[in-house]
């Protein structure tokens, strides 16, 4: 018998997988052909009855067989289907070869297509739900492809509860929303599980990133925002949307991050012109139009400890929410509030919060005082209510009137939006994913019902972040290497604050400040 085959046998007869392995596969770790295998299959069964415990040495072999016949199917599949993404596709072969290698999961499971498909789905799914920097669980879609494909089409519930903890109900958006999602959170099954494939798939990246690389970069390749020379980018250059772009990671700088960030990036890494680097698609990974408002890239994923070793800058725009709809108030009501001050005496509180830096400080120790909370929580709090949340609030008086400040104020910038900008409250709309009756009248001073108050608000923060995006537009115009990350963005070039701000100022005509 062919040595290599007695060393697969030994090893799959000591993890009880010989049953599950069909010929092609036999064939694969061991170097023969399937017809070998189907004219040896007596002698097989011979050789099983008395095959004696596998050595490491025989486990190592298998090992490395088995994983480098899932990276060639993922490297065949790739070719196939013509995917750029060859790094997502390897990210699933490795992460099936843990399912159906290391684990009692999937061990049915035969077909080495489908052992990738179910693991493309596992660590897509993993990586969704590490885009949360806590654990509190992330809203999954109930029409994700790859919830639908694990739970439905495979049927694999059972499966999948050994990975994943998922909500009993189903959240929504609210009436005429058909998106429905329950919250999901990893079991420390899966965790490991993600832990494993990236100690497993490092090497595999290192080596395909060494590899020499053309010199030029291929249109849909760009290495930056814009490929200007020097850091304020000319007039001439052309910059693409972000989400069309790349920036480079060294493998070193990958090593260094954190599991779930490595798990994120490499889902979204393509092969980079530079050795030794990936480069790392800024496509936006929601559902949301990126040209309306913000867009979730996997760099805002990351921690901002791991934006900073990766060598990147923040700018960001301080107390966004605020400046943002003082500054339409001041621009199309002016008939109110014709001076400063106007702004001032109306949201006093709010507009302090926004300019004071020593106000902001104070209060915030204030409000997390009186309700014996940290000051992580106050500002989730302050967000909160910013945005138009509708939670009652107890214990603190300070966080009370911060909270009638901002719904007045999320309700009177709505209503001049309707009034002034008809066009960008009905995308808003349309963003919101809500429906309201056609009579609506927007700018009623009536008293809310609390639902409406709180679909109203989604819409409300549609429309300030399609000015928080122009106003990033104007950021990213002064430099070649602008990431955008919500209120704020990245740069590797260090630069004065007041740089931005003139250009904020000169293309939007806002008046922001801008820190680190």
């Amino acid at each position: 018998m062919n040595a290599n085959l007695e060393k697969v046998l030994r090893v799959l007869k000591s993890r009880g997988l010989f049953e599950t392995t069909n010929n092609a596969e036999l064939a694969r770790l061991s170097g023969v052909s399937r017809q070998w295998v189907s004219r040896n299959s007596g002698a097989i069964q011979t050789y099983l009855s008395s095959a004696p415990q596998p050595s490491i040495a025989d486990c190592e072999y298998v090992d490395k067989r088995l994983l480098e016949t899932y990276v060639q199917e993922a490297y065949k599949q790739a070719r196939e289907e013509n995917d750029g993404f060859v790094f997502s596709l390897i990210l699933g072969a490795v992460t099936g070869f843990v399912l159906r290698q290391e684990t009692d999961l999937i061990n049915d499971v035969q077909r080495l297509p489908k052992i990738i498909k179910v693991g493309t789905a596992v660590i897509k799914l993993i990586a969704q739900i590490q885009t949360r920097k806590d654990d509190t669980g992330v809203p999954i879609h109930s029409k994700s492809k790859q919830a639908q494909y694990l739970l439905t089409e495979m049927n694999r519930v059972t499966f999948m509860d050994h990975l994943f903890k998922r909500a009993d109900s189903y959240s929504t958006g609210g009436e005429g929303n058909t998106a429905f999602a329950k919250s999901w959170s990893l079991r420390p099954r899966a965790a490991e599980i993600s832990a494993r494939v990236v100690e497993l798939i490092l090497p595999i990246i290192k080596e395909e990133a060494a590899k020499e690389r053309v010199t030029v970069i291929p249109a849909h390749m760009q290495s930056s925002i814009c490929s200007g020379i020097s850091v304020t980018t000319e007039a001439e250059c052309q910059q693409l949307p972000p989400e069309l772009t790349t920036f480079d990671v060294s493998i070193e700088q990958l090593e260094q991050l954190s599991v779930p960030s490595i798990i994120q990036l490499i889902n979204q890494a393509v092969p980079s012109p530079v050795v030794d680097h990936l480069a790392i698609s800024l496509k936006n990974t929601a559902n949301n139009d990126p040209s309306l408002g913000r867009t979730y890239n996997v760099f805002a994923s990351l921690r901002s400890a791991e934006r900073r070793s990766l060598g990147f800058i923040n700018y960001d725009i301080s107390s966004c929410i605020q400046i943002i709809s003082f500054g339409i108030l001041y621009r199309y009501s002016s008939d109110r509030y014709r001076e400063v001050d106007d702004l001032i005496n109306a949201y006093n509180m709010i507009f302090r919060y926004s300019w004071e830096p020593d106000f902001k400080r104070e209060l915030r120790q204030q409000i997390a005082q009186d309700l014996g909370v940290d000051l992580d929580e106050v500002k989730k709090r302050l967000t909160a209510y910013a945005n138009g949340s509708q939670r009652s609030v107890e214990g603190s008086p300070k966080l009370e009137q911060f909270k009638q400040e901002s719904d007045l104020l999320r309700r009177e910038v709505t209503a001049v939006i309707a009034l002034h900008k008809p066009e960008i409250l009905n995308d808003a709309i349309a963003q919101s994913k809500h429906t309201f009756p056609e009579d609506l009248d927007w700018t009623s001073s009536e008293p809310e019902e609390p639902e409406m108050a709180r679909m109203k608000s989604s819409v409300f923060f549609f429309i300030w972040t399609y000015f928080e995006k122009q106003i990033r537009d104007a950021m990213l115009s002064v430099v070649d290497d602008g990431i955008p990350v919500h209120d704020a963005i990245y740069s590797k070039h260090e630069l004065s604050c007041e740089d931005f701000e003139e250009a904020i100022k000169d293309q939007t005509n806002f008046d922001v400040k801008i820190s680190h």
